[in-house]
């Protein structure tokens, strides 16, 4: 997941749009929005406690 992040990344600052991401990765478009702009980092992931029941 890394490497498509950077992909993005690298492809929003050449100026490719959402679409020629999209395409290139073969990855959703929500996706690379919401990682086009730098606002969301995988990283960041927020992990969910398993409850047992």
């Amino acid at each position: 997941m890394k490497i498509e992040v950077d992909i993005i990344r690298m492809g929003a600052l050449r100026g490719k749009s959402h679409r020629s991401i999209t395409k290139r990765l073969g990855i959703s478009r929500p996706t690379v929005k919401k990682y086009y702009d730098g606002s969301s980092h995988p990283e960041s992931r927020k992990h969910m406690k398993e409850s047992r029941t």
